[in-house]
C-alpha cells in the first residue's frame, strides 16, 4: 500500500485448487501505487508463482510487519523461506496469510462474526425468570441481561419471586391489583363487580310434574323442592333469595317480574328450597297449577341479578289426559283389528284412587281404519303441547300408507277434561314421503326443547335412506305451542355428515334425554344402534342439546358404548333417568341388549351422568342382565321409573323380552331403586309374568305409568305382547303400584286384549310417562 492514503478495494476471493496446493488469487477494484506501506489499510497477499506459498504485496513493496526482508540475499527471517520478492510466506500473520487469519476489527461500525454488536447500544433480553430485560453491548458482545423495574403487568420484571410489587411490597391502594388483593379487599386498585355471579338453576328441570294433587301432604307433592348450583364471587358470604310465583303470563314468562310470589325467602345459606306451606292449586280438571321460579345471590347488600326463569307444573302429574290428577295408562296392539286387519289400536285406561280399570276408557282405532297399518307400534305420553295443563297422546303407525306404500304416520291426540277424542287433533305424515321409511316406528316425549313453556316431540323414520345409504334413518322435531304443534317438523335429524350412515338405523330410539347440562333447555337423545363406530354394529347415542331455537342438527354430540364391542346395539333403548346420583343434573338411560357381560350377549344398560360440561359423556353405573342369558335382549326396552319407593331418587326399570323363565323364552322386568350405588347397580326387583308362557315376550315394553292411583308413588307398566289370554297371542299388559317399600312383585292390575282377539300383540307397546 502506498503513503497517499488511498486504500485498496477488493471485489472478492477466488479460490481454486490445483493439484494438492490451493491457489488464492485477489482482484483489485483499485490499487494505489507509491509509498510506502505504513498506515496503508488492510495488506493483501499474493501467490506468484503458483506453489501455494504468498510471495509479494500485490505492490511489490516490502511487507511492514516488523522483519527484514528488504533484499532478496539477506537471509531473511525466522518466518519462512525469503523468496525473490523479499516477502515471508507469513506476512499477514497466519500460518499461511490466508484471508481467513485476519481478525475483525471492533469498533469499525459493522458487526462481523465472531462479534455479536458493534457501538454501545442495548437491546430488549429474556432474563432468567422469563420477564423482559435489556441487554448493553460491551467489546463488540452482548453483556448480562439486566432485569426491569417491576411495573403492573403480571409478571415478575425484576426477578425477586414477587410479582408486581411496585411499591416494593404489596400495598392497598399502590394503583395495581397485586398479591391477595381483589375488587372486595382493595377496590381502588382492582377492578370487577363486587355482586356475587348469578346463580346456576339445576332442579325441576322445565317442564316437570311434581306430583298428583291426590296425594298426601307427606308426599310434598305441592312443596316441590328447588335446587341451584353455588354462585361464584362476591364479597363475603353469600346468601340466596328465592321467589316462586303463578302469576307470570305463560307467554312471556322469561320476563316475568314475580308481581307477587305465592312463596318467597331471602338470606338462604343452602343451594335448595323448599316452600313451608303448600302451593295453591286449583282442583277441577285440569287439576294443579303452572308455577314460575328464579333465585338470586346476594353478599351483604349487594346481590347478582336473577337466574332465568323456570317453571313447573304443582300438583300434575305426567299421562294425565283429562286432568283429574290421576295418570292414565295408554297401552298399543299392533295388529288388533277394529275395521281394517292388522290395523292396530290403542287402549287408554284411566287412572283412579278406588279399585284398578278393568276396561278402558278411551279406545283410538287406526284413522281411516288402514288394514296393515301397525297403529300403536308406538305409544308415548307427549307432555302438554299446548299448555293448557292437560298431557296430550302420540301414537305411532309404522306401515301407515299415505303418498307412498308403508311410509308411515304418527297422530296426535290433545288431551282435554273428556280425554283424548277418538280421532286425532294432529295427523302428520312422513316428510320424505318415502316407501317403507317406517316413519312412527319410534315416538317420544321431548320435554321442552325450546324453553318456551310448551312440551315439544319426536317422530322418527329409522328405515329412511340417505346420502350414505339404505336406512340411515331420521328424527324429526316438532315444537310445541299454543295451538300446538305444526303439521311439519320444526327441525330434522340425522342428514348430518357427522352422523348419517347407511344401516345404522338412526332414530330406533328416541326421547328426551332430561337437562343433562343444566342450562334450562331439556335435551334430547336418539339412538342408531346399528351405526359401525368403526366396531360392527357397537351402536351409538346422539345427544341434541337444547337451545331457544331448537337442536341443532350440526352440533350433536356422539355418545359411545362405554365398554366398546362389536355387535352391541348400544342406543337401542334411550330415556330420561332423573337425577339419579344426586349431583343436581339430570342423567340418560341407555340399553345395549348385544354388549357381552358375562356371557355373550347377555346384554347391559348404562347410565350416563349429566354435567354443565360434559353431557352424559360418563358412564357413572352399568346394569348388567341379572339373569347372565345369551341373547336374552336385557336392555332392549328401558325406562326412568320415576320415584316408585318415594325415597326422592328416581329408579329405573329394564326389560329383558328373552329371558328364560321357564318357559324359555317367556321375559322378565327388572326394577332399579335409585339413587346409583357404585359402578355396577344390581336389581333390586325381578318381575316375572303372572302366568309365565314361552315366548310370551315379558318385559317387551317397559315404562312409567306416572301415577294412575295418585297415592304420590310412581307406578310401572311391563307388556307382554305375545301372552296367550282367552285368545292365543292377544298379549297382556301389568301395572305394579309403588309404595314406601318400593313395587310389589305381584300386579295391582293385570289387562289383555280389550276383544279377546287373538294375535292383536296387545302390550307391544305402552305409553312411557316422563316425569
Amino acid at each position: 500500500m502506498h503513503g497517499d492514503g488511498r486504500g485498496i478495494r477488493w471485489l472478492a476471493l477466488l479460490v481454486g485448487v490445483t493439484g494438492c496446493n490451493l491457489i488464492y488469487s485477489w482482484e483489485p477494484l483499485d490499487v494505489a501505487d507509491g509509498g510506502d506501506d505504513a498506515g496503508e489499510g488492510i495488506e493483501v497477499p499474493v501467490d506468484v508463482d503458483g506453489d501455494g506459498d504468498v510471495d509479494v504485496e500485490p505492490d511489490g513493496e516490502g511487507a511492514a510487519d516488523g522483519d527484514d526482508d528488504a533484499g532478496p540475499d539477506d537471509g531473511g527471517d525466522d518466518d519462512g523461506p525469503l523468496p525473490e520478492d523479499g516477502v515471508t510466506e507469513d506476512a499477514e500473520g497466519g500460518e499461511d496469510g490466508t484471508a481467513e487469519d485476519v481478525a475483525p476489527e471492533c469498533g469499525n461500525g459493522v458487526v462481523e462474526p465472531p462479534e455479536e454488536c458493534e457501538g454501545t447500544g442495548s437491546q430488549a433480553c429474556t432474563t432468567a425468570c422469563g420477564s423482559t430485560g435489556t441487554e448493553t453491548c460491551v467489546d463488540c458482545s452482548w453483556g448480562v441481561c439486566e432485569t426491569s423495574d417491576e411495573i403492573c403487568n403480571g409478571l415478575d420484571d425484576d426477578c425477586n419471586g414477587m410479582t408486581d410489587e411496585v411499591a416494593g411490597g404489596f400495598a392497598c391502594p399502590d394503583g395495581c391489583c397485586n398479591g391477595t388483593e381483589d375488587p372486595c379487599t382493595c377496590p381502588a386498585d382492582c377492578s370487577g363487580s363486587l355482586d356475587p355471579a348469578v346463580p346456576s338453576s339445576l332442579l325441576p328441570a322445565n317442564g316437570t310434574r311434581t306430583g298428583s294433587v291426590r296425594a298426601p301432604a307427606a308426599r310434598n307433592t305441592q312443596r316441590p323442592l328447588l335446587r341451584w348450583a353455588p354462585a361464584t364471587g362476591g364479597c363475603g358470604a353469600i346468601t340466596y333469595d328465592v321467589q316462586v310465583d303463578a302469576s307470570c303470563p305463560a307467554a312471556t314468562f322469561p320476563s316475568c317480574g314475580f308481581p307477587s310470589p305465592e312463596a318467597s325467602a331471602t338470606g338462604l345459606a343452602a343451594t335448595e328450597f323448599r316452600p313451608t306451606d303448600p302451593l295453591a292449586i286449583s282442583l277441577a280438571a285440569p287439576v294443579g297449577r303452572r308455577y314460575y321460579w328464579r333465585v338470586r345471590a346476594c353478599a351483604g347488600a349487594r346481590c347478582s341479578a336473577w337466574s332465568p326463569v323456570r317453571y313447573l307444573d304443582v300438583g300434575r302429574v305426567p299421562g294425565d289426559f283429562d286432568g283429574d290428577g290421576y295418570s292414565d295408562a295408554a297401552v298399543g296392539a299392533i295388529a288388533h283389528t277394529a275395521g281394517a286387519t292388522l290395523e292396530g289400536g290403542v287402549f287408554v285406561y284411566g287412572g283412579t284412587a278406588g279399585s284398578a280399570p278393568t276396561t278402558p276408557d278411551w279406545r283410538l282405532d287406526c284413522p281411516g281404519n288402514q288394514a296393515d297399518a301397525y297403529f300403536g307400534v308406538s305409544v308415548a305420553a307427549a307432555g302438554d303441547v299446548n299448555a293448557d295443563g292437560f298431557d296430550d297422546l302420540l301414537v305411532g303407525a309404522y306401515s301407515y300408507s299415505a303418498g307412498s306404500a308403508d311410509e308411515g304416520a304418527a297422530f296426535l291426540y290433545l288431551g282435554g277434561t273428556a280425554g283424548p277424542a277418538a280421532l286425532p287433533d294432529r295427523t302428520l305424515d312422513s316428510p320424505a314421503g318415502e316407501a317403507g321409511a317406517a316413519f312412527g316406528l319410534a315416538v317420544g316425549a321431548a320435554g321442552d326443547l325450546d324453553g318456551d313453556g310448551f312440551a315439544d316431540f319426536v317422530v322418527a323414520a329409522p328405515l329412511l335412506d340417505g346420502g350414505s345409504g339404505a336406512d340411515e334413518g331420521r328424527a324429526y322435531v316438532y315444537l310445541g305451542s299454543s295451538t300446538g304443534p305444526g303439521s311439519a317438523p320444526d327441525v330434522v335429524l340425522g342428514a348430518a355428515a357427522s352422523v348419517a350412515q347407511g344401516g345404522a338405523q338412526f332414530g330406533l330410539a328416541v326421547g328426551s334425554a332430561g337437562d343433562l347440562d343444566g342450562d334450562g333447555f331439556v335435551d334430547l337423545a336418539i339412538g342408531a344402534p346399528f351405526r359401525d363406530t368403526p366396531a360392527m354394529d357397537e351402536g351409538v347415542v346422539f345427544l341434541f342439546r337444547g337451545a331457544a331455537a331448537g337442536p341443532d342438527p350440526a352440533a350433536a354430540i356422539e355418545l359411545r358404548d362405554p365398554v366398546t364391542q362389536v355387535l352391541a346395539a348400544f342406543g337401542s333403548s334411550v330415556a330420561a333417568a332423573g337425577d339419579v346420583d344426586g349431583d343436581g343434573h339430570s342423567d340418560l338411560l341407555v340399553g345395549a341388549p348385544g354388549q357381552t357381560y358375562a356371557l355373550p350377549g347377555d346384554g347391559s344398560v348404562f347410565v350416563l351422568g349429566g354435567s354443565a360440561t360434559d353431557p352424559g359423556g360418563v358412564s357413572i353405573a352399568q346394569l348388567p342382565n341379572p339373569g347372565s342369558e345369551s341373547g336374552a335382549d336385557f336392555g332392549y326396552a328401558s325406562a326412568g321409573a320415576g320415584d316408585v319407593d318415594g325415597d326422592g331418587a328416581p329408579d329405573l326399570i329394564v326389560g329383558a323380552r328373552y329371558q328364560d323363565g321357564p318357559p324359555a323364552d317367556a321375559g322378565a322386568a327388572y326394577y332399579y331403586a335409585g339413587p346409583v350405588s357404585g359402578a355396577t347397580m344390581t336389581a333390586d326387583l325381578e318381575f316375572r309374568a303372572p302366568v309365565p308362557q314361552d315366548s310370551a315376550r315379558f318385559g317387551a315394553a317397559v315404562g312409567s305409568a306416572g301415577d294412575v292411583d295418585g297415592d304420590g308413588f310412581a307406578d310401572l307398566l311391563i307388556g307382554e305382547p305375545l301372552h296367550g289370554g282367552v285368545a292365543a297371542l292377544e298379549g297382556g299388559a301389568y301395572v305394579f303400584r309403588g309404595s314406601a317399600t318400593g313395587p310389589g312383585g305381584t300386579p295391582w292390575v293385570s289387562w289383555g286384549d280389550p276383544d279377546d282377539e287373538a294375535s292383536a300383540y296387545f302390550g307391544y307397546s305402552v305409553g312411557r310417562a316422563s316425569w
